[in-house]
């Protein structure tokens, strides 16, 4: 079996950690999460920047982000909803949050290391340090639940759109396959920025 390094292979992992109670799992849950945050923006960049012949590199997260938002403006959740032969099909782009940027820099990155001064088991640091990665595996999860690694973009003046690339998933297998059928024909796609994740997105941990 594999060493999965795709953004939800880290999620997977992280979750195992924290499902464990040892405190010594804290630290690769952290890591997980960190490989996790810079796998996901990676992939997004990676996706937004292809044509501008320029290395991404993942590993630097903040630089990333910052590119991601020059490029795209991208900091909300999108909803592409396709209409396609009388049914809907939606495709979201959930975008890394400043929140998780922010959390690599510093609490997450300062796991990573060795740690400076001793604490017992029962201290309460550690049910904190579990706390606030629990929060950030939250914010991770709904990371990865987007299957359109682009937002929406197109050029004012043309009114072309910058090419989608859409992961295939479980969720939006049939309505690629149908969608491969249809090139070259128009279908219609309503655009809208939803302030909350869809009632079915319930985090697994």
């Amino acid at each position: 079996m594999g060493y999965d390094i795709s953004a939800t292979g880290y999620l997977k992992r992280a979750k195992e950690a924290l499902q464990k109670k040892d405190v010594r799992n804290l630290f690769y849950a952290a890591f997980e999460l960190r490989c996790c945050i810079e796998t996901r923006q990676g992939e997004y960049a990676n996706a937004l920047l292809a044509y501008e012949n320029v290395k991404v590199k993942p590993w630097n997260v903040k630089q990333t982000g910052q590119r991601i938002r020059r490029a795209s403006y991208a900091d909300r959740m999108a909803l592409c909803r396709y209409h396609l032969e009388g049914e809907t099909f939606d495709i979201y782009h959930t975008p890394v949050p400043d929140k998780l940027i922010k959390f690599v820099d510093t609490p997450l990155g300062n796991l990573l290391h060795a740690q400076q001064n001793y604490q017992e088991l029962t201290c309460g640091k550690w049910s904190k340090i579990r706390n606030e990665l629990l929060e950030i595996y939250r914010l991770a999860w709904l990371s990865c639940q987007g299957d359109s690694l682009v937002p929406p973009m197109w050029d004012k003046k043309s009114s072309y759109t910058h090419p989608f690339q859409i992961e295939r998933t479980d969720r939006n297998k049939e309505f690629l396959d149908r969608l491969l059928l249809l090139q070259g024909k128009q279908l219609k796609m309503e655009i809208s920025y939803p302030s909350k994740p869809p009632a079915e997105w319930v985090c697994d941990l």
